[in-house]
């Protein structure tokens, strides 16, 4: 069994933020979406479009340097995240 004792807070930002971005392009198209549907606020709906994706990658950036944070500050009085792996021969 093995422990996470630690993690590096800067990796997982870059991660999350890379996945919120990815979040942020899905969100901003139905968006886009929903706005040329209706006809009305065609310039929001490209405006969000160009900036949720931004906006959703710094939270997410924000956010995961401070869960990082919080794990590392918890996890020694609490105990880390144990994990169950098995090497296989392929």
């Amino acid at each position: 069994m093995l422990v996470i004792k630690k993690i590096p807070w800067y990796p997982l930002a870059l991660i999350l933020g890379a996945m919120y971005v990815v979040i942020g392009l899905i969100a901003g198209a139905f968006f886009l979406l929903a706005t040329l549907a209706r006809g009305e606020g065609i310039v929001a709906g490209v405006l969000y479009f160009l900036f949720s994706p931004i906006l959703y990658g710094v939270i997410g950036f924000i956010g995961g340097a401070i869960l990082a944070a919080l794990y590392n500050l918890l996890a020694p009085r609490i105990g880390g995240i144990h994990l169950e792996v098995e090497q296989t021969d392929s």
